[in-house]
């Protein structure tokens, strides 16, 4: 199994294998351990540790939002009964 590190890359903080961290250029090996304290890898973070949100757009939040409030709406013919 290959060796892990963490390292950062374009601003991304991440577990990468130590031959790739050394040969890549613009990659900064870190002195962070690259598990959590449980034993299980730590995730993708930004600089500074911050966990990575998922990326969204505000038309496609809405059109979400709308869908949930939609399929929780009762129909009119359900209502008729």
């Amino acid at each position: 199994m290959a060796e892990l590190v963490r390292a950062r890359i374009n601003g991304f903080e991440k577990n990468v294998g130590k031959a790739f961290a050394e040969s890549t250029e613009g990659v900064e090996i870190l002195d962070e351990p690259t598990a959590t304290e449980d034993g299980s890898r730590r995730g993708t973070t930004r600089v500074g540790g911050r966990p990575v949100k998922k990326r969204t757009s505000v038309a496609k939040q809405a059109a979400e939002k709308k869908a949930a409030v939609t399929e929780s709406a009762p129909n009119e013919k359900e209502s008729d009964k």
